[in-house]
């Protein structure tokens, strides 16, 4: 068999099944269970530090190359990998509020549970065997839960299986 033949094409995966009320209520049922679980205040003081990169990024223009905030390690080379998202959360949060912040994660990880829903879905899983393993999933997510840029992450890789 030809390497070309070995590799299968991820749409092929799919079902075609038709979407009923009853399965569009069990997603948005999980969406929003997930939505109450992921709504509890910021636990991590990482969330300020991308707050201070976000507004030393949109207050200079740049991204920072060195690190500016230690006092042990002034001056030592710096790459920050999540500047998009740390001057994002730092423009949401002085236009809107740190609420807001709160509850556009809990929204991001409830939208990216149900794209998960659909995809489980369209891949022939059951509803129940779906918000079986949903509810079980949603814990280990809540426990890395926290206001930071990998949450994007989850919302891209939801969108990727959808697509």
């Amino acid at each position: 068999m030809p390497p070309s033949a070995a590799m299968t094409d991820v749409s092929a995966c799919a079902v075609s099944r038709r979407v009923t009320w009853k399965v569009i209520t069990a997603g948005l049922l999980v969406a929003i269970c997930w939505f109450a679980l992921m709504m509890f205040p910021v636990e991590s003081f990482d969330v300020y530090y991308h707050l201070a990169t976000g507004r030393w990024i949109i207050d200079n223009g740049s991204i920072p190359r060195h690190d500016i905030f230690s006092t042990t390690a002034a001056g030592t080379p710096w790459i920050t990998h999540e500047w998009a998202a740390q001057a994002g959360l730092y423009l949401a949060y002085r236009i809107l509020d740190f609420d807001f912040l709160i509850v556009a994660k809990s929204v991001s990880i409830s939208l990216g549970a149900f794209l998960l829903f659909h995809t489980g879905y369209h891949m022939g899983l059951s509803v129940p065997w779906i918000v079986l393993l949903m509810s079980c999933a949603a814990p280990g997510i809540a426990f890395r839960a926290f206001l930071r840029p990998h949450l994007l992450s989850y919302g891209f890789l939801a969108l990727l299986l959808v697509l």
